[in-house]
Formats: structure tokens, sequence, C-alpha cells
């Protein structure tokens, strides 16, 4: 079959087929004769206008990049005006456009949290085919809104680590010193993690402790428990509560090296120290040729023992009339008395007058309650012997 002839590359042959770059040029073409259609009504009634933010920016422009003569004639191409005015034109589109997140740089970010801006990273559909593709659970808010939320209510911005990898955020939860002593560590954030970490928050918050979430989350993770430094001292107001959090995500641990102090919960008690015995601050006081064990520092006045004399005969009377079977022993070969003595009972034992003990009375004034409206002291009565 012999080939047909081309013939002449022109757009009325039909036997010609257009490359890429031939349609690049038919459409750029049309985009021009379009936009030249568009452009006319603004062009036709164009008028410069002060302070107008478009105008003032493309006369700026031109005028910096392009030839000039004298003050304010330029006298360029108008090629190169126009490249100018349309690179001017193009950047205050753009910057209309709502920004994309994930156009965001690491200084970017970082510029935004330490404003307190939350930051918003809105990526497309993972790859169902691709390696390490991502599900994120479908809760209304993208994954890394989430996790910056919970670090902001647990005002903990520094026991999060985050960095930018592919245009996509990595987080982890800075664990440094919590599990072992004197180490750097993390632990990762991923969306599969995430519920754990708003579960320990919902935990923590409940008992006011959510700068201990970090903590909490790995702990839930590794099924381990915090060395004993890492948790809160008996001072914190929930160190109870945080305690039993921490308790419940593992085994106790052995104390060594990397957990060389127990966790407040966990120490022996302190020895309770031993009370020292009251001190005896009775003395000896001689009463009638009777040894009286009297309480008080000053040393009694004569007038204070003829005073308590009276007193202590007054009771010696009194116990006898109730135990006259007392007063009928005999005494001890050796002359010593062995009947009981009553001075165990003495000053307490009431007046018969006014009823008051007997502590109360003076010699000279009789009962000093104050309230008590009985004359002088008066020995109680001797009950008639039958």
């Amino acid at each position: 079959m012999t080939e047909q002839p081309v013939g002449p590359r022109c757009g009325n042959n039909p036997n010609v087929r257009l490359t890429d770059g031939d349609r690049k040029a038919v459409a750029d073409f049309k985009a021009r004769l379009a936009l030249q259609a568009a452009i006319k009504p603004y062009v036709d009634a164009a008028a410069w206008v002060g302070g107008d933010p478009l105008m003032e920016v493309i006369a700026a422009a031109v005028w910096e990049h392009c030839r000039t003569e004298g003050t304010s004639l330029v006298t360029d191409d108008p090629r190169n005006i126009a490249a100018v005015a349309a690179a001017v034109a193009r950047a205050a589109e753009a910057q209309q456009q709502e920004p994309d997140d994930t156009d965001l740089t690491e200084p970017d970010i970082d510029r935004m949290m330490a404003a307190g801006v939350p930051v918003q990273i809105v990526t497309g559909p993972p790859d169902a085919h691709g390696a390490g593709a991502q599900q994120q659970p479908d809760t209304g808010a993208p994954f890394a809104t989430r996790v910056l939320e919970i670090f902001a209510k647990a005002d903990s911005h520094g026991d999060l680590l985050w960095r930018i990898v592919d245009g996509q955020p990595e987080f982890a939860a800075n664990v440094s010193d919590v599990f072992a002593w004197g180490g750097a560590d993390a632990e990762d954030i991923t969306a599969e993690t995430l519920p754990v970490l708003e579960q320990a928050f919902t935990d923590l918050a409940a008992i006011r402790s959510t700068e201990f979430v970090a903590d909490l989350y790995a702990a839930r993770l590794r099924k381990m428990r915090p060395q004993g430094a890492a948790y809160p001292g008996n001072t914190h107001p929930s160190w109870r509560e945080v305690s039993m959090l921490f308790d419940a995500c593992g085994p106790e641990r052995e104390l060594g090296l990397g957990n060389p102090k127990p966790a407040p919960a966990h120490a022996p008690p302190a020895p309770v120290a031993q009370q020292p015995a009251a001190e005896d601050t009775c003395r000896p006081v001689e009463i009638d040729g009777e040894i009286i064990r009297v309480r008080g520092a000053a040393e009694m006045s004569e007038e204070s023992r003829a005073a308590l004399a009276e007193v202590i005969a007054a009771a010696k009377r009194r116990y006898l009339a109730e135990h006259p079977e007392d007063e009928q022993q005999p005494a001890a070969a050796d002359g010593e008395d062995t009947r009981p003595s009553p001075t165990a009972v003495l000053l307490a034992t009431r007046c018969d007058t006014c009823q008051h003990t007997l502590n109360w009375h003076r010699n000279d004034v009789g009962c000093t309650v104050p309230l008590c409206v009985c004359g002088r002291f008066q020995p109680p009565t001797e009950e008639p012997q039958p």
C-alpha cells in the first residue's frame, strides 16, 4: 500500500496531524483572543484611580523594572511592561484565593502555633494502594487539628513534638525522663493511636490533671508504668488519682538504674516517731506528817499548806464515815498502818454543802466556784454511829 503524501503543514490541510506543541499554540492563541475580548470594556473605561491597591503596585513595579526617562516617563518595550503588569495581576489573584494548608512550611507552622492560631492541615484522600497510607477516622475534624487541640487544652505545648515529612505532619508525645531516668524518649501519635490520646485526656480532665496527658498516653500504649520519679508528688491535689491511672497501665516495676525512686504512693510509710512520756509534774508535799503528791510548779506557802491540810482532814473524815470497816482494822505488828489510804480520792470528793469537789475549796474562803452561793467551807457531817 502506497503511503499518501502529507502535503504542506497548514491548518487547512486535513492530512496534517497537529503535534502537542501545535495544540498548545492553538490553545494559547484562542485564550489570547478570549482575553482581549474580555478586557475590552475595562480598557475602554480605564483611568488612573489614586489609592487603588492593584494600580499602585503595578505602577511601582513597572517603574522599578522597566526603562524610564526623567521622573515619570517609562520608555520600555510594551512587552516588558506587560510582563511586569501580568506578574503583579497574577500575584494579586493568587493572594485572593483561599490558602492551601499543605503549602505551609515548618517556619510558617512555628509562627502560627506561637501565636495561638490553630493549624489545620487538609490533605487529599490517602492512596489506597500506596505503602504506609494512614487511614484517618471520619470524625469531622482533621487528624492534625485534633492532636493540636488536645495539647492546647492540656496547656502542655512542650510535650508535643512534630515535623513535616513529604508535606505531611508527623506528631509524637515527648516522654523524656518519664520511663527511664535521664533518657530522651518519644511516643508516636498516629491516626490509629489518636483514640488512646483522646481517652487519656478525658480521664485526666475528670480529675483536673491534664498536664500528664503525654505520660498516660505513652504508658497505656506501652503497657508500662512510668518510673517512680515521674509520678506526681504528694503535694499535687490529685496525686492519688493520677497514681491509680498510672498503676493500671502495667505491673509494678522493680527499682533499678532506670527506676531509682519509688512512686510516692508505693514508698514505705515513714517511721512513726515515739512520743516521749509525759513528764510527771507532781511533787511531794508533807502535810501533817503525811506525804501528799501535789501538781503545780510554785512552792506552797504556809497558808496554802494549812488550807490543804484542812481539805485532806475533811476528806478523811468523809471517807471513814462512809467506810467504817477500814477504821476498825488493826494495825500491823510493827506499828505500820496497813489500812488503805484515802488520799487517792481526796480532792475528787464532793462537798456536802455545795456538792462541788474539794479541790475547788479553800480553808479561808470556802468554795471558790464563782457561781457557788454556799458560805465558808464546812467539813462533812459524820454519820452517827448506831
